[in-house]
């Protein structure tokens, strides 16, 4: 940015000096001839034999009469006037930002590929004061919750705000209804024939940011359908109802699976298709009765996947090497929703007991099954997931599917499954081997419960 800045002076400093020069030139040019002239008037003086100009009375010693005449040109003239006034308005624009907030056009929102924080609150302060057109509104409003191209972190907030304040038109509201309905699909790019469709629903809608007391947006899923190739899948399996909260962005909520079709040809690409009902609702997530429903539509999201005929190897490969693997973990507590970010992606974290897993950056993929043991039992906490390369950075698998008190120190075992490498979108070879941590120790964060400050 400073270099933007410097770069742009060094511009307009350079053409208002040229601008001087030019002016310079057409208006006071170098005289040309040898006839004398009054240094006052410019009067010509061959001839004149009177110590006094006749035209203006000055006298007409040597130090008050020049030689030659000036020949003005009024193109270079206008050229370097119009030359300073461009470079005097860069330069003020450049140098008082407050200068360029004032007379900034508005119009300029659908075409600017950035805005400043203070360009998007004068932008604000026009639209709550009635200074935008329609046009000029709707414009912004669609800008402001672009998930692609959003100005700020806070610009979808500000829509938000407006629909909340009664400053939204019906046409605006649509609009942002719209936005807020939009939901994704993610599957495996490649499986084999027989292989169940694992698949991610995600809500790609803009984060409108935390409630701070006032009622949220959320989103409803309903009466899912997914078809491979034009194949209707079986959903008896999955959940028909997913609900999101609208506070992030790509947020994952339903991971399930389906069996893929027996009738899919094998060796070539398929289009995996959702559709279902989409709601919007303002109120407390997933109480559908206290909230008050917004918009209804319908809803679609698509991916390709590509099936493998059933004699290869499948999608998946087991590999043995390295034959070790370093990792770390530990018992971790959470005790109200938090959020967790992995490849562009925002998994939501219930409150419950997990095993947190870490690592340095992983030679092969992983998927394991997790178990917590104890008293010569295990219980499932999860999975663990992550593709060749990747950093386990305090990854939570869990809930651990165990309520009672736990001792003070527990095994921890990482065991490889296949299907848990089925259930990701980016794993293809995983690590054949199983891990087992001894004496992790609890690290429970806020306050204990009765039974666990007994132990």
């Amino acid at each position: 940015m400073l270099v933007t800045v410097l770069l742009l002076l060094s511009a307009g400093v350079a053409l208002l000096v040229l601008g001087v020069l030019m002016m310079r030139r057409g208006l006071w040019p170098r005289r040309r001839g040898d006839e004398p002239r009054c240094g006052t008037c410019d009067y010509n003086l061959t001839g004149i034999t009177s110590n006094r100009c006749p035209e203006c009375g000055s006298a007409t010693a040597p130090e008050n009469v020049v030689y030659g005449q000036r020949h003005r040109r009024p193109m270079p003239a206008l050229a370097g006037a119009g030359m300073i006034a461009a470079a005097a308005c860069a330069l003020v624009l450049l140098l008082f930002p407050q200068v360029r907030r004032l007379i900034w056009s508005p119009t300029m929102v659908g075409s600017k590929p950035s805005m400043s924080s203070a360009e998007l609150a004068e932008l604000d302060r026009r639209f709550r004061q009635g200074g935008l057109s329609a046009p000029d509104r709707l414009r912004l409003v669609g800008r402001l919750l672009d998930p692609n191209h959003s100005l700020t972190a806070d610009a979808p907030s500000c829509v938000k705000g407006y629909h909340l304040n009664g400053m939204l038109t019906s046409q605006e509201q649509q609009a942002l209804f719209q936005e807020i309905a939009r939901v994704g699909i993610e599957a495996r790019p490649k499986i084999a024939l027989g292989e169940p469709v694992f698949f991610r629903l995600c809500y790609v809608g803009p984060g409108l940011g935390p409630g701070r007391g006032e009622p949220e947006f959320w989103v409803r899923l309903e009466d899912l359908e997914l078809s491979l190739g034009g194949v209707q899948l079986d959903m008896r399996g999955v959940d028909p109802r997913v609900d999101w909260a609208t506070t992030r962005r790509s947020m994952v909520t339903l991971c399930a699976a389906a069996p893929s079709p027996p009738t899919a040809e094998p060796a070539r690409t398929h289009r995996l298709t959702l559709a279902g009902k989409v709601k919007v609702f303002l109120g407390k997530r997933g109480q559908e009765q206290t909230s008050k429903l917004c918009y209804e539509g319908r809803a679609s999201a698509w991916d390709r996947v590509r099936i493998l005929p059933a004699d290869v190897s499948g999608s998946i490969r087991p590999i043995r090497t390295p034959s070790q693997l370093q990792l770390r973990a530990s018992l971790r507590r959470t005790e109200e929703i938090t959020y967790r970010t992995d490849q562009a992606r925002c998994w939501e974290i219930r409150p419950g007991r997990y095993v947190e897993v870490s690592s340095g950056e992983l030679p092969v993929g992983v998927a394991f099954q997790v178990y917590v043991r104890f008293d010569d039992k295990e219980y499932p906490s999860g999975v663990c997931t992550a593709s060749k390369f990747a950093r386990l950075q305090g990854v939570l698998c869990g809930p651990l599917d165990y309520s009672g008190p736990l001792p003070k120190s527990v095994d921890v075992i990482l065991r490889a499954s296949k299907t848990a490498a089925l259930q990701t979108t980016n794993v293809s070879d995983y690590w054949d081997g199983e891990i087992v941590i001894d004496n992790v120790a609890k690290t429970w964060s806020g306050v204990a419960s009765r039974q666990e400050r007994a132990l």
